[in-house]
């Protein structure tokens, strides 16, 4: 005796709708393209697979921007929704700073650290060296008119 099968009905995506499925069932057409191999049909079939596409990306959005995330007691909706529109993974596994590699979670902290607050410390300008002049007189301002400016630019 053999144990029943349970199946279960798949879950789809929550703005797929009739319409969608249906469009998505039309693989009458493809078919047809394949065995025929006109030009013609194989127009038709793109055409229906764009629209498809089409709508489907339209139900996406649509559902997307239906969604009320705006609970300030739940913030979990919205944390749900950033991190299923996040793909991959940002985890830095190791860092190579000079000839040293850190692959701790501790080690990458601090260097990044160090790395940034090099970086973005504000500078004190009062002990900047003030340089001697090498010609002994300054030029204060220059003046040119635009004809001599022409004239320079077009030897050049």
């Amino acid at each position: 005796m053999h144990p029943e099968n349970k199946w279960e009905k798949r879950q789809n995506a929550p703005w797929i709708n009739k319409e969608l499925i249906s469009l998505c069932r039309k693989k009458l057409l493809y078919k047809k393209a394949k065995r025929s191999r006109n030009e013609s049909t194989w127009i038709r079939y793109r055409q229906m697979n764009n629209n498809l596409k089409r709508k489907c990306n339209e139900a996406r959005w649509s559902y997307d921007l239906a969604q009320d995330l705006t609970d300030n007691n739940n913030p979990k909706p919205f944390r749900n929704f950033v991190k299923s529109k996040c793909k991959g993974t940002n985890k830095l596994i190791s860092l190579k700073v000079g000839e040293s590699v850190f692959t701790d979670d501790q080690g990458i902290a601090d260097s990044m650290n160090s790395y940034f607050s090099s970086v973005f410390t504000v500078e004190n300008y009062d002990n900047i060296p003030v340089l001697d002049y090498i010609v002994d007189e300054r030029l204060e301002n220059i003046r040119c008119s635009v004809d001599e400016v022409k004239k320079a630019s077009s030897k050049s």
